[in-house]
């Protein structure tokens, strides 16, 4: 979590020995068949991308990999004790404070540093030894809000809400500048729905209608919005996509090709995966790569595909089964929120400690009743 040590060869040892010693030494705990189709969904296609692509894809999905023995990590952080989950608790929204105020100030020096990180080398090191966060840090906080709130608001402890307060300030300010349009959709999309659902059912039915009336006002004033909301982005990235939108929406073809190179990616994926619907491309070489869960389709097949929905989806049943009913809409805000991210885009290996969040978060007895 913390980008001073993303290159660091000790602390990736170091890591790697701990999950191991977790699985180990907490092994009698672990939900056998989720640890059995994980293990299996990680051999599966380990095997078949070695084989059917080229060697320079041989790790492509070690991030995805990493992000699933986390959700397998956090089945097993779901029964510590809820002295143990408060610890890990402070200490996640203390690493991640740290990530986000260093790549707050990382951005504001050079709004592009984030998406720098994106290909490693000198530059990267450089950034990540400044303090700035890439990918993961950006895709990971795109998705952490429902439990922010949700801890904010039933839990006793004053320094884990005290940290809940400023890692949604942080996050927010981050998502705002790091100009990662997918990032903004998915962290409005949960604002918006945590507020909605946080009214009384009277009041939702008026917000609703009010957005309703906001779309359409939007839609009748296309050329003022652009307007005026163009000034807001001109001389980032987003500015480039921004002009490529109203473009669409206007029936006009995009001048700099942000939108059509990724709906082709999309497109590819999809593509593959009506042609081989079974067994997938098994290749990944003339995916889409752009899509989490639409690469594993095309590449993999729909029996694997489902097997990887229901890697992500377990952990949330597992929990919003057992919690009292006002409280289920923050765990389904997130499940959607990480699909539609899959959707769009790669998950990172830091979208795995969501999962551990999501399970300190929650605290049940021995008869699997939740206690706040």
């Amino acid at each position: 979590m913390i980008p001073f040590f993303a290159f660091n060869i000790i602390a990736r040892i170091m890591a790697a020995t701990s999950i191991l010693i977790i699985i180990i030494k907490y092994f009698k705990v672990v939900n056998k068949y989720f640890l059995l189709t994980t293990l299996f969904f990680i051999i599966y296609t380990l095997i078949v991308n070695t084989v059917a692509s080229q060697s320079g894809f041989l790790l492509r999905h070690l991030q995805l990999y990493i992000f699933l023995i986390l959700i397998l990590i956090s089945s097993i952080v779901l029964k510590f004790s809820l002295l143990k989950k408060e610890q890990l608790l402070i200490i996640i929204l203390s690493f991640n404070i740290i990530a986000l105020i260093g790549t707050y100030f990382g951005l504001l020096v050079d709004s592009h540093a984030a998406r720098s990180l994106a290909k490693s080398g000198d530059g990267a090191l450089a950034l990540t030894q400044s303090g700035v966060g890439g990918y993961g840090v950006i895709y990971m906080n795109a998705v952490i809000y429902p439990i922010l709130f949700f801890l904010k608001k039933t839990t006793n402890n004053k320094w884990i809400k005290f940290l809940a307060w400023i890692n949604i300030v942080f996050a927010i300010l981050v998502i705002l500048i790091a100009n990662f349009l997918i990032a903004i959709i998915v962290s409005v999309f949960q604002l918006f729905i945590l507020f909605i659902l946080s009214k009384k059912s009277t009041n939702r039915v008026l917000f609703i209608l009010i957005f309703m009336v906001g779309i359409f006002f939007i839609f009748n004033n296309i050329d003022k919005i652009e307007r005026l909301s163009y000034p807001l982005v001109e001389g980032t990235s987003l500015g480039l996509k921004h002009t490529d939108i109203f473009n669409t929406l206007n029936g006009n073809s995009s001048e700099n090709n942000t939108i059509t190179l990724r709906s082709e990616r999309y497109e590819r994926s999809l593509r593959q995966f009506f042609f081989n619907p079974l067994i997938g491309k098994l290749s990944i070489d003339d995916l889409g790569k752009h899509s989490s869960i639409l690469d594993i389709f095309a590449q993999f097949g729909i029996f694997i595909g489902i097997l990887f929905i229901s890697l992500l989806r377990k952990p949330y049943l597992n929990i919003s089964k057992k919690i009292p009913s006002q409280y289920r809409y923050y765990f389904v805000c997130l499940f959607w929120a990480t699909i539609i991210l899959g959707l769009f885009n790669n998950f990172a290996m830091h979208n795995g400690i969501i999962y551990l969040l999501l399970a300190c978060s929650v605290n049940m007895d021995d008869k699997g009743l939740i206690t706040i």
